[in-house]
């Protein structure tokens, strides 16, 4: 069974998917974590704001300002 062209390429094929499953697996693993820093970074000036005070409320600043 091991000496036959079919039973070669079928381990050919099955040892290229799970390759190429490893390499989808490392994009979503890539886009997953690049996601995390986006929105951690994204929070930060809101953190350091409140950190400082400031409060932010609801309306427009023209409507606070009149």
């Amino acid at each position: 069974m091991l000496g036959q062209p079919g039973f070669l390429y079928a381990l050919t094929y099955i040892n290229e998917s799970i390759q190429e499953i490893g390499e989808v697996l490392y994009f979503v693993k890539a886009m997953a974590v690049s996601a995390v820093a986006y929105l951690v970074l994204s929070l930060i000036p809101v953190l350091m704001l409140r950190l400082v005070g400031f409060r932010f409320q609801r309306g427009s600043a023209a409507a606070k300002c009149a």
